[in-house]
């Protein structure tokens, strides 16, 4: 599902139609879809994130019905800690 052909024309337009790099850049990607598993995030998972603001559910939903949230970067708290969404 993740590497469609539109997905792939993404990467390649990233990187200026450079093959090597757009795939490297998509080998990236790909690991680490796998360690984090981002599709099973659930909002229950993430709702503390809100508490500052940086965080929302938006009102629409993804191609899957799931909720999107939005993130705010800008709102940023610098703490270290181990609530932090993993990048």
């Amino acid at each position: 599902m993740y590497c469609s052909d539109a997905s792939i024309s993404r990467y390649l337009r990233a990187r200026n139609w450079h093959a090597k790099k757009a795939a490297k850049m998509l080998k990236e990607t790909l690991k680490w879809r796998l360690e984090y598993k981002p599709e099973e995030i659930r909002w229950e998972d993430i709702a503390h994130e809100a508490e500052t603001g940086k965080l929302y559910r938006s009102n629409f939903v993804d191609k899957l019905g799931r909720p999107v949230p939005v993130l705010r970067p800008s709102r940023q708290v610098l703490l270290i800690s181990p609530l932090h969404v993993q990048k």
